[in-house]
């Protein structure tokens, strides 16, 4: 029974907020707050999705409500001419959204640092600009319309929170996914230095493109589900750069690089901008409040909240499963993973256990507090100790946000 229940607090944290997430349309007919949270999943998807080019792979785009809106437009445009549920085209938004992506991707691949920035956001201007001055196909200025869902009032919000709410769940599930692949090695690796990645074998630019389709694929189904919830849409109000910046705190709020942390900070930022709207009246207020924030996270949380909470948690629970922070391995533990990973073949599970146990005792000697890096180790122990091919199948070595600890070091 005790393999079954989860051992970290963090765990236990993140299955109560998928319980109340799941449970409060169903215990509380609040329309107001139902809606908060159907934006806060808005943001905690593109969040999330930003956290693989940015928080993995270095890249800092400011053009994510592009793809929100791509996808809105898709929906709605589609919805228009052809008599079916706008749901059925949310999947085909995902497809559009990967396909602008992969062109961006393309563009941008040579390009880094403040250029990159500058192009995501000449590309979120230019398809603002175009779909304002092609009234013909998209209406223009007047915005779209969408059919109305005729849901029965009781659950009237039912369908679009719970739709949001899978493509979280799914959104998540590729990030952790992600940071556990050759992909996720290879982003890592950019971020940590871009031109060593590159002399080690990795091939920056297709991996600066699949990273930048996986973050706009759930964001543009979301902006589908976001279109047909708003029953209206406009160029200006979808593709606001706004709506970037905001997805762009939440992931440095929460904590770049990691697996909750993005979703932490869109359920903290959509709140307070609900806050300054409703009860101080918006505009100045709302800047004053994220700058404010914002100025505080950096003084004195600069990798985020959840790698800050990682680091005043117990020792014993810091659990790289759970909030995607560090994991404290030592040697006895590591034999004993690498073990259970090859149980069916004991021969090569020993042959496994012997380079690792000399990987980790290098590492331990360099790391006084015995952690072990969850994305890669250094360069002393990568060019002494093993190649790059075997330190990929470590099971236990881990992502790990931004900090101390460092990504993969070709």
């Amino acid at each position: 029974m005790s393999r079954v229940l989860p051992r970290s607090p963090w765990t236990w944290l993140v299955v109560a907020f998928w319980v109340v997430l799941l449970l409060f349309p169903v215990a509380s007919s609040d329309l107001f707050f139902q809606n908060m949270i159907i934006l806060s999943l808005v943001f905690a998807i593109g969040a999330v999705s930003l956290n693989i080019i940015s928080g993995y792979g270095g890249y800092v785009s400011l053009g994510q409500s592009a793809f929100l809106g791509i996808g809105a437009y898709t929906v709605g445009l589609l919805s228009i001419r052809v008599d079916v549920s706008p749901f059925v085209f949310v999947p085909l938004a995902g497809v559009v959204g990967a396909a602008f992506a992969t062109l961006l991707g393309v563009i941008a691949m040579r390009t880094r640092g403040h250029a990159f920035v500058i192009l995501t956001i000449a590309f979120l201007l230019l398809t603002q600009l175009v779909l304002l001055n092609w009234p013909s196909f998209t209406q223009g200025s007047k915005g779209l319309s969408l059919p109305l869902a005729l849901f029965d009032p009781s659950i009237q919000n039912w369908p679009f929170y719970y739709a949001l709410a899978a493509l979280l769940a799914l959104s998540v599930l590729m990030s952790w996914r992600i940071r556990r692949t050759k992909l996720g090695m290879g982003l890592i690796a950019m971020r940590e230095d871009e031109d060593k990645a590159a002399t080690v074998g990795v091939s920056t630019p297709t991996y600066k493109i699949l990273g930048f389709v996986a973050s706009a694929v759930f964001l543009s189904m979301a902006g589908g589900v976001y279109a047909y919830y708003l029953n209206f849409i406009d160029p200006r109000g979808m593709f606001d750069i706004v709506i970037s910046v905001q997805i762009v705190l939440s992931m440095l709020l929460g904590g770049r690089a990691t697996l909750w942390g993005p979703v932490l900070g869109a359920f903290i930022i959509e709140p307070l901008n609900e806050f300054a709207n409703q009860s101080l009246g918006g505009g100045n207020s709302r800047l004053l409040i994220f700058g404010g924030l914002m100025a505080l996270v950096v003084m004195f949380m600069p990798q985020g909240i959840v790698p800050f909470a990682g680091e005043l948690a117990p020792r014993e629970c810091r659990d790289g499963e759970g909030l995607g922070h560090l994991h404290v391995v030592g040697e006895r533990h590591l034999r004993r993973r690498l073990r259970h990973r090859f149980r069916h073949r004991r021969e090569e599970g020993e042959r496994a256990v012997r380079p690792h146990r000399q990987v980790c005792r290098l590492w331990l000697q360099q790391e006084p507090r015995g952690r072990l890096c969850p994305a890669g180790l250094p360069d002393r122990v990568v060019q002494g100790a093993l190649p790059a091919r075997i330190l990929c199948r470590i099971d236990v070595l881990r992502h790990a946000p931004v900090g101390k600890a460092g990504g993969f070091r070709g």
